[in-house]
């Protein structure tokens, strides 16, 4: 009889070890998953703030200029995460939910100003429509960069993940604060 106690008391301890360092060993796995998401994430959001700022400088190149100098921009720089093959459920959900929703907000920016675009053209005042689609635009790309670049951060600093590029971020904000300055001023 006793035997039996010590066959059950063995086999049920060995289950509950096993189901112990499975469930450590899933939890260490996850978190390792998290990490490497949120660093492809942060880069992919990081590599879309510059191609913001590039373009909202050569709106203002294009603005100043008269034309002269710089480009028009009416479409935000592509920004997907579909075929990114990361373990979604790994990374914290308020995180998802902002990376997820940042696409959502470009595209309705996009349709903001291609709205200001239909409205220009129709003014009665056609010279300085472009003017007023790029300002337009000039805002979008300002905008979602700031939110891509801070969420980029937020990723970085809720994982410990370095910068793999050297970014004076004392510079991003500066950038940011002179340009958000020029809207308000404008």
């Amino acid at each position: 009889m006793s035997n039996v106690w010590l066959v059950l008391g063995t086999g049920l301890f060995s289950g509950v070890c096993s189901t112990v360092m499975n469930n450590c060993y899933n939890m260490y796995i996850s978190k390792k998953e998290g990490k490497y998401a949120a660093a492809r994430l942060a880069v992919i959001l990081e590599r879309y703030f510059f191609e913001c700022a590039v373009a909202a400088q050569e709106i203002e190149s294009w603005r100043i200029s008269g034309g002269e100098v710089g480009e028009k921009h009416c479409v935000l720089p592509i920004l997907s995460f579909d075929q990114l093959d990361i373990n979604w459920p790994s990374l914290d959900s308020s995180l998802v939910s902002r990376v997820l929703g940042i696409v959502n907000k470009k595209k309705v920016s996009e349709v903001e100003i291609l709205d200001c675009k239909v409205v220009a053209e129709m003014d009665s005042m056609p010279f300085d429509s472009d003017d007023k689609v790029q300002k337009k635009s000039w805002d979008a790309h300002i905008t979602r960069g700031k939110e891509a670049l801070t969420l980029a951060n937020d990723l970085r600093e809720k994982y410990s993940l370095k910068s793999l590029c050297s970014i004076d971020e004392q510079w991003i904000l500066d950038f940011y604060e002179e340009a958000c300055q020029k809207l308000i001023g404008k």
